[in-house]
This record gives structure tokens, C-alpha cells and sequence, in this order.
């Protein structure tokens, strides 16, 4: 069976973006999204945020 375009990419990305990290440039980050990016999603989407 083939694999998709998007498996392929998304094992490349995952390959780089895995897990928990903390960088002083990014600030805390799990698989790739930041915390500032998922608070701002979660912010949009009326839900409440992370305690």
C-alpha cells in the first residue's frame, strides 16, 4: 500500500518535533506547536485555557 504525501511529511517533521522541549527562543513546545499558539487557538475557540 502507498503511503500519503502527508504520512511522508509529517514523519520528516516528526523526526525534529517530537516531545516536550522548553527553548529560551520558543518557550515551552510539545510536537512542534507552541504554548503561545495553542492558548491562542483554545482562546478562539472559547475554551478555557490551561491551568
Amino acid at each position: 500500500m502507498a503511503v500519503s504525501r502527508e504520512k511522508q511529511s509529517l514523519d520528516l517533521v516528526l523526526v525534529h518535533e517530537r516531545g516536550y522541549s522548553n527553548h529560551p527562543a520558543d518557550g515551552p513546545t510539545m510536537k512542534g506547536v507552541t504554548q503561545r499558539v495553542y492558548d491562542g487557538y483554545r482562546k478562539r475557540k472559547g475554551l478555557a485555557l490551561p491551568v
